[in-house]
């Protein structure tokens, strides 16, 4: 599924990228002593984002996935302060993911860092479609998915990596596997926040999600118990205890769930507190 941009967004992302347009080219020219081959950078379709994204390509095939810094690209207002988690710099921002890809890669929960520079990474091309249109097309999958994705999460947070933007969009899904890699870490945690309040928001962020109906809300809602057993078996009971009540009316969608929120009480007892 294609993002859908505005006009005015359109027309704003042309205008972006034919000004960084001068720095494409030179890192086409150096990636392709990375990867071997010549290549070009043809945009990632976005309907947002800090940074210019590109797909590297050779021969008609994706060969990577670059984030570029792009200094002409209009920002994003600031974080919501009722959030865990605040914008990056652009620097710090491709040190974070390069940081998340180095050490998730190898438990196969992310694609393979490949190479970077001051204001670029790259990585590899993973031909997996995002978990939001999976479920869209096919609301079936929810279940397979749950059952790899929230023992991943707790994987991820096991080598010292929490997401915080955790939404079934920011998650590749191979159905075939089945199996899941974490992408677009693009945000750091809150001074305020725990570590154990950061891991939480990333459950509960995609309890919210799963809960919309055309990602399988239904499903969920039709079987209740079913979810909860399965993040329970996931989530440490530290995580569970955290007081969640700063943001939990932010989950819009899990907030319209008083009944579904009241079992999962059992995992997260101070989820409004």
């Amino acid at each position: 599924m294609k993002a859908i941009l505005s006009p005015v967004r359109w027309f704003r992302c042309r205008a972006e990228m034919k000004r960084i347009e001068p720095r494409r080219k030179a890192l086409e020219a150096q990636l392709a002593s990375v990867l071997g081959t010549v290549c070009s950078l043809t945009p990632a379709r976005s309907k947002g984002g800090y940074d210019q994204i590109y797909y590297a390509v050779s021969n008609g095939t994706r060969r990577a996935v670059v984030r570029l810094n792009n200094p002409y690209k209009i920002k994003h207002d600031p974080a919501d302060p009722l959030l865990p988690l605040l914008a990056l710099s652009p620097e710090a921002r491709l040190a974070r993911e390069w940081d998340a890809y180095g050490r998730l890669y190898p438990l196969g929960l992310s694609p393979q860092p490949l190479w970077r520079t001051e204001d670029a990474i790259a990585c590899s091309w993973v031909d997996w479609g995002r978990a939001s249109v999976a479920l869209i097309q096919r609301r079936s999958l929810l279940w397979p998915l749950a059952a790899v994705l929230f023992p991943a999460v707790r994987r991820m947070h096991d080598v010292g990596v929490v997401h915080l933007d955790l939404n079934l969009g920011n998650l590749l899904f191979n159905p075939d596997g089945p199996a899941v890699a974490m992408i677009d870490f693009e945000y750091g945690p809150a001074a305020r926040v725990s570590l154990e309040q950061q891991q939480a928001f990333d459950y509960l962020r995609l309890l919210d999600d799963m809960l919309r109906m055309r990602r399988g809300g239904q499903l969920v809602l039709a079987e209740p118990d079913r979810l909860v057993a399965t993040v329970r078996d996931a989530v440490p009971t530290q995580v569970g205890d955290a007081p969640m009540g700063f943001s939990f009316f932010k989950l819009k969608n899990l907030a319209a769930q008083p009944d579904f929120c009241a079992r999962l009480l059992t995992v997260f007892p101070n989820l409004r507190a």
